[in-house]
């Protein structure tokens, strides 16, 4: 989890900006930064609190796989990959079509050239 927290605070400019409750319900502030240490402590009082829930406070669908989602973990660096790699391999193709296109075209020309060469040692 704080691999986690430190990817999020480099990804926001040096700040975590992480919602939390402020308030009414529906009103939020901001924790911009959260030592490691206090992430375990905060942990450890979520977590004895949730032992008291049913099933230790353990959801009844815990895993995004579990209900067709892809792992949240992985999603957005996996999807511009895949869309990069999409990307090369269209440009690839074209690349390689109009590299078929010229060759046949230089080989066209130069049947041409024989046969222009060829009508003008007849005469």
């Amino acid at each position: 989890m704080w691999e986690s927290q430190v990817k999020m605070t480099q990804k926001r400019g040096g700040n975590l900006c992480a919602p939390i409750p402020k308030g009414a319900i529906g009103n939020c502030g901001y924790l911009n930064n959260h030592s490691r240490e206090r992430l375990e402590h905060t942990l450890e009082e979520y977590k004895a609190i949730c032992s008291t829930y049913p099933r230790g406070g353990i959801g009844v669908e815990v895993h995004c796989h579990e209900v067709g989602l892809e792992e949240a973990s992985t999603t957005g660096l996996t999807k511009q990959q895949k869309e990069a790699q999409q990307k090369a391999t269209v440009s690839l193709e074209h690349e390689h079509a109009d590299s078929q296109s010229l060759m046949a075209e230089i080989a066209r020309l130069k049947a041409e050239l024989s046969s222009a060469q060829a009508q003008l040692e007849a005469q």
